[in-house]
């Protein structure tokens, strides 16, 4: 599968930017959208998404025939728990959309759908202040506090897709899509 790279300095919402150019992008591509701010992040529900320039907000959209919602989720759950488990960190999985770290919210993922654009929407928090981290409506961490660590945003993408891309070539595989 082919990749394409967008970056947006900021945009409303990830996702909402996917659904409105979907028609443009590549049928046969991975599109991967990456902001460096969203003013109207939202999650599940429409909760909305505390973001800031120290996150990781990533979309990534790719075409098919339908699929199941619930495996997209698990699809990209799984995927960023075991690039994280490359890092020595171990986040577990909240049914049906949260990653956590030690009971706290570290990531999330919306999925959406536009016809037959799949959209994969994944908020990751990098390297929150404690400021920050009093935005967020529930116990929430970031990488660098688990870690002790900084985390490239760029290279940790790289590796959220490169193997995100094998499990959606998988996936289709396996459906006779």
């Amino acid at each position: 599968m082919l990749i394409h790279s967008i970056e947006l300095k900021s945009v409303d919402s990830t996702n909402d930017f996917a659904k409105r150019e979907c028609a443009s992008f590549d049928q046969k591509a991975l599109t991967v959208l990456v902001a460096e701010k969203q003013t109207s992040g939202r999650g599940q529900y429409d909760k909305k998404w505390y973001s800031t320039p120290s996150q990781l907000i990533v979309t990534f959209v790719f075409f098919a025939p339908p699929l199941d919602h619930s495996l997209l989720v698990q699809l990209l759950a799984t995927t960023v728990q075991e690039v994280l488990q490359t890092h020595n960190l171990h986040p577990t999985i909240r049914w049906p959309n949260d990653l956590l770290i030690n009971s706290k919210k570290i990531a999330g993922i919306l999925i959406e759908t536009k016809d037959s654009c799949y959209i994969m929407g994944l908020g990751l928090n990098l390297h929150l202040t404690p400021e920050d981290l009093l935005h967020i409506n529930q116990p929430a961490t970031c990488l660098f506090q688990e870690s002790g660590k900084s985390f490239d945003r760029n290279k940790l993408i790289g590796e959220i897709t490169a193997l995100l891309v094998q499990k959606i070539d998988s996936l289709l595989l396996s459906e006779g899509k």
